[in-house]
């Protein structure tokens, strides 16, 4: 986006100069640091499968250290390299304008550094964050000091504090990394550093391979051409290079997973292949509606945005059909050959026809200037298009499905209108430009939900991008607790059993544990939602009694000092962020246990503070993100929350305009604005066809119907603890039964909350359940038993522990038992009792 910012408010000669210094910058990035963060990729994989988490982390300890220590070379080179350019290109630049190039470049380059150090230790979110951050500070620079300060050093300068304050953010997960009490760490002097080095080779030499693949033709046509109209030219590259952003993300995503399965051997090769085309697929679809766009409307935005830069449309719309073709060979050539370990064959593939665009640039360019380095580049582009993806193919054994027909027939539907609208306005380009954008937008739209609704072929690439985000974890080990090889009779002795329960929430929580059996530490210092999971866990194990009263009033004190939802007062948790209606609801729900059991006599502390219009509106209804409104079962925690809330406040006595009236009043403006009363199932959202198309994407991860379900009980929770009917009890009472029906042995793939949410349904919405639903309930008990005696995956978090033990007590409601099986304590009904779950 430089570039683009640089044209509205630069000379056309300074963003010629800018356009020849990220040229530079773009040879130089992978030199800083010798590739050795995008190396790691592959080396870690190889460490993960030779040794597991503790060989992937001193490799990539190794890794960082070598790279930021390398890292120094690269600033002489950088400094020679900017000189040169200044001097062979004529470009008259001051020292500061230089300086400040070099400084951008060093920067640049640690910021590829760090990047592929945290892909290979799988920190995407740390990594997004740090560079999303990074970006708006740089866009909110020059859209605020820019226009009023038109110049080419301080647009540098920008850039280079831009780049530096990305690495700022990214290093701190680096220096813990760095300072890692690990493992143990490995010398600068071993086989591990030669082999990195090794390893890097193939790496560097693909890089600047790709360098003079696809960003040397600027310095090329740079040599024959006038410094204005290379500043058009590397608008219309880079513009092309956006939607490549996709494929890049893609393969970011994909590259550890892949790493980690071509390592395993065996199975995992055939399961790397479905991931790489889940991707494939994704990026070609995308690109292939980029192109469409690119082609015809591209141009006319150039030419009404950028008029002093004309030839940038021409460029523009010779490149475009580049967009699609490069996203075939792209999703191969990058990260995932160097993940697949076929980093040399792509380097040796890219430095080809690198040699081959040059020469193509340099002969093109002498007859067409910049006209002639485009048309250069689409022909040479195009053959290395085809020759990496029949080579890298068979050479990473990676035969990928690409999904071209849904692609191509998508791309045509939207381009005969989208071609309608620009073409005949080709004189106006501004209103080409509007038109046309909104066409496409539109047409691609009709596209998408006919498809999702019909069923489509066309649909199938985008079902893949979210395959793909599923499978980034492919591939990682997983741990597991084998609760039976410590307490072997927990099948057979309820005793047993809920010692078992107990070692495994210890295993998730072992501060959590001794503080609520021991009293040991501060409530502070433990998760707040493992503070309610324990309390709930020991409540259902009949195990409250022995919580020490010292531990509860801890726990309370500790909450009366946090900004709960819909608390002004407090302080945010030790997590830093915000309490959310869910959770508060929840910790309130853990007071109210301990209140009961005799364990705390809550403080008033704790009721002071709370906001009624932070949790209902003017019509009474619960008030819930409106961006999440499609989201049943995410809103669903808002819309039921709320009122648990409200219905806790009451019944504390300490906050006057709390009543039981109030939540009432909620749960009847529920009835009357969200919730449906033909299906009972809660309806926020207004418009349907959005949330069709919602639950066709939902649906690719999830069951929506059950997702529906599981939201709506948050309400009907509140309604349950005050003895209001449903509303829609018959569609619901069909709704939970056809999902016990056909869920076995668990609504998911293990038991936790979302069983409850179901089970608890069915047994509250019906006077006697039928003897089908009986003989389902007592199967799920067992089900559940066995689940626990069988070793438990390191998936398997605390939080699901009380969901699991509330289904089997709700179990035995329905089975009619008044001590739930296999664990031989007294059914409860926690709902009753705490008002949320």
């Amino acid at each position: 986006m430089v570039l683009f910012f640089s044209a509205v408010v630069l000379t056309p000669h300074d963003v010629g100069t800018i356009a020849l210094l990220m040229s530079v910058a773009t040879l130089f990035r992978p030199l800083i640091g010798l590739s050795l963060g995008r190396t790691a990729i592959r080396y870690s994989g190889e460490g993960f499968a030779e040794g597991g988490r503790a060989r992937m982390e001193q490799i990539l300890n190794l890794a960082a250290k070598l790279g930021l220590i390398l890292s120094l070379l690269g600033v002489a080179g950088a400094v020679a390299a900017v000189a040169g350019m200044n001097r062979v290109y004529e470009l008259d630049a001051s020292s500061r304008t230089l300086l400040m190039g070099v400084i951008f470049i060093y920067f640049y380059g640690i910021t590829e550094f760090f990047d592929g150090i945290l892909r290979a230790s799988g920190e995407f979110k740390a990594l997004a964050v740090s560079i999303l951050l990074s970006r708006m500070i740089g866009i909110g620079l020059f859209l605020c000091v820019l226009p009023f300060v038109p110049d080419i050093d301080v647009m540098l300068g920008f850039m280079a504090f831009a780049e530096a304050a990305g690495v700022a953010l990214l290093a701190r997960k680096i220096i813990r990394m760095l300072k890692a009490p690990a493992i143990p760490h490995l010398p600068f002097v071993s086989a591990e550093a030669w082999q990195l080095i090794r390893y890097s080779l193939p790496v560097i030499i693909n890089a600047l391979s790709v360098y003079f693949y696809a960003r040397a033709m600027v310095m090329i046509a740079g040599l024959y051409d006038s410094t204005i109209n290379i500043g058009g030219f590397e608008m219309a590259v880079q513009a092309t290079n956006l939607p490549m952003a996709v494929t890049i993300v893609c393969s970011t995503v994909l590259s550890p997973a892949v790493a980690r399965l071509v390592a395993s051997g065996g199975d995992g090769h055939k399961r790397a292949e479905d991931v790489v085309s889940y991707g494939a697929a994704f990026s070609v679809w995308v690109n292939g509606l980029a192109t469409v766009y690119f082609l015809l409307v591209g141009p006319f935005v150039f030419l009404w945005l950028f008029p002093d830069q004309p030839l940038a449309a021409v460029i523009l719309a010779i490149l475009a059909p580049l967009i699609a073709a490069k996203a075939y060979a792209q999703i191969l050539s990058g990260e995932i050959s160097i993940a697949a370990g076929a980093a040399g064959t792509a380097a040796q593939i890219t430095l080809v026809f690198g040699v081959l665009t040059v020469a193509a640039g340099a002969l093109m360019s002498a007859w067409m200037g910049v006209q002639g380095a485009a048309v250069a580049m689409l022909v040479t582009h195009t053959g290395a298009v085809v020759a990496s993806v029949v080579i890298l193919q068979r050479k990473t054994r990676l035969f990928l499905r690409y999904r071209s027909k849904a692609t191509l027939l998508t791309a045509l539907i939207v381009a005969a209108p989208t071609a309608a609208v620009t073409l005949p306005l080709r004189d106006q380009p501004a209103t080409a430009a509007l038109l046309g954008t909104a066409v496409f937008l539109l047409t691609a739209l009709l596209v998408l939900v006919a498809a999702f609704k019909y069923k489509l072929s066309m649909a199938e690439p985008l079902r893949d991008g979210l395959r793909m985000l599923k499978s980034k974890d492919a591939g990682k080990a997983i741990e597991y607790d084998d609760l039976k090889a410590v307490h072997p009779d927990m099948g057979q002795d309820p005793a047993s059993f809920r010692r078992a329960l107990v070692d495994l929430a210890a295993r998730r929580s072992p501060a959590g544990v001794a503080f609520w059996l021991e009293g040991k530490g501060e409530a502070g210092a433990i998760p707040l939602q493992d503070h309610a999971d324990i309390v709930y866990t020991f409540a259902m194990l009949d195990m409250a009694d022995q919580i020490p009263a010292d531990a509860a009033e801890k726990y309370a004190a500790h909450l009366a000092d946090l900004r709960l939802f819909a608390r002004a007062e407090g302080k945010l948790p030790a997590s830093g962020k915000p309490v959310n209606a869910h959770l508060t609801a929840y910790l309130l729900a853990a007071v109210r246990l301990l209140e009961q059991h005799g364990k705390l006599v809550p403080p008033p502390a704790l009721y002071t503070g709370w906001q009624l219009d932070q949790l209902i509106d003017k019509r009474k209804v619960p008030l819930w993100p409106w961006p999440w409104t499609h989201h049943i079962w995410r809103v669903s925690h808002w819309i039921g929350g709320i009122p648990s809330i409200l219905l806790h406040l009451a019944h504390s006595g300490h906050v006057s305009w709390a009543t039981e009236d109030l939540v009432q009043e909620v749960l009847s403006a529920s009835e009357k604005h969200i919730i449906d009363a033909r299906t009972g199932l809660l309806r926020p959202y207004r418009v349907q066809l959005i949330q069709n198309i919602f639950r066709a994407l939902y649906r690719l991860r999830h069951d929506p119907d059950l997702g529906d379900l599981g939201g709506v009980v948050h309400i009907l929770w509140v309604y349950h603890a005050l003895g209001r009917p449903y509303a829609g009890a018959d569609a619901l009472r069909l709704a939970a039964e056809r999902e016990l029906a056909r869920n076995k042995p668990f609504m998911e793939d293990v038991p936790y909350c979302l069983d409850f949410d179901v089970i608890q349904l069915e047994r509250t919405v019906v006077d006697e359940a039928p003897a089908g639903v009986k003989a389902r309930a007592a199967e799920f008990i067992d089900d559940t038993v066995a689940f626990f005696c069988e070793p438990v995956a390191s998936t398997y978090s605390l939080h699901k522990i009380p969901g699991a033990l509330a289904s089997i007590h709700e179990c035995a409601w329905l089975t009619g038992e008044t001590r739930v099986r296999g664990i031989d304590v007294p059914r409860i009904d926690i709902i009753k009792r705490a008002y949320w779950l």
